[in-house]
């Protein structure tokens, strides 16, 4: 009896001891992502145009936030806590960014630069930079940036990879009139949207851009290599969906081309080697026979409302 006193005492001592030390372990840290919406709100018309704050600007914009708020939604079902900074212009609807974003653990920054089109783009993306600094960017995992008033297919939900330790952009852009490399030849990005990882987050500095050249730029002012970036997806496609079908994203605010120009896929293997000279570096484009481009008109309602149940 007493042999059996003394080994339910030895195992209580035992299985006391083992919970006390897995109670002293630090609970695992959730973690988090900062996703930065920069760009022209609430907006309509093709490239360059700054028409913005109609009825139709209006559509636009909230449907491309719902795809937004689905991205955050998808995010928080993997157990990340995501926190989302805007950077637009001031609108007449602006108060509605505040109401859709507001659930969603939004910071929210609106300026009103006077310059416009590319410039007033670079602004915003200076200005976003800034305000990363300020709010401890070093709690973050990673950082994806995406332009405001881009509608994210279902098919963007797929590719998005925040497991990576690598800088991600979408795609490798993709032009009829050239090969769609850099002078240094270096791949030309779709630059309308960006992931970064905490390792990489110093590139977020004073000198940061997000341009077509940005794999070149990084490389020459951050001393980065091609093992230091990728891509998304290896689908090649202009990035303007006004220009060139994708199946990521639309520009909300533009119809949709109905075909993808282009079947090339990026290679890796030929970056650093290849001109930008169509029928000596790369194939010619050559045109369809099937005639002029087709366009979807208000492309993100259509998107939204074929796709509700995924959205909602």
């Amino acid at each position: 009896m007493l042999r059996i006193i003394l080994f339910i005492v030895l195992l209580l001592l035992i299985v006391k001891y083992f919970t006390k030390k897995e109670g002293m372990k630090p609970q695992d840290k959730k973690k988090k992502i900062l996703i930065c919406y920069y760009g022209g709100s609430f907006r309509e018309g093709k490239s360059g145009s700054s028409t913005h704050s109609t009825e139709s600007g209006y559509n636009n914009q909230y449907y491309a936030t719902q795809s937004h708020i689905k991205l955050n939604k998808l995010f928080n079902e993997k157990g990340y806590e995501v926190n989302t900074l805007i950077h637009t212009y001031h609108s007449k609807y602006e108060d509605k960014l505040n109401k859709w974003y507001d659930p969603y653990d939004f910071i929210y920054k609106v300026i009103n630069p006077r310059l416009a089109s590319v410039k007033g783009r670079d602004n915003l993306i200076s200005s976003t930079i800034k305000n990363i600094k300020n709010i401890t960017p070093n709690d973050y995992d990673h950082i994806l940036f995406i332009r405001i008033d881009l509608f994210l297919k279902p098919d963007f939900f797929k590719i998005v990879n925040v497991l990576t330790e690598k800088i991600n952009f979408l795609a490798h852009n993709f032009y009829t009139g050239h090969c769609g490399f850099t002078d240094n030849k270096d791949p030309e990005v779709v630059d309308l949207i960006l992931l970064v990882p905490k390792k990489y987050f110093y590139i977020l500095d004073d000198k940061f851009k997000l341009n077509h050249n940005a794999w070149s730029y990084y490389k020459k002012t951050y001393k980065l290599t091609n093992d230091d970036m990728t891509f998304m997806s290896d689908l090649r496609f202009d990035s303007n969906s006004y220009l060139d079908y994708n199946p990521y994203y639309i520009i909300s605010g533009r119809p949709e081309n109905k075909k993808a120009h282009n079947t090339e896929k990026t290679n890796p293997n030929v970056y650093g080697q290849i001109g930008n000279k169509r029928g000596k570096d790369c194939q010619l484009y050559v045109k369809s026979e099937k005639g002029k481009d087709e366009y979807l008109q208000d492309p993100a309602a259509f998107y939204f409302n074929i796709h509700k149940d995924y959205y909602e």
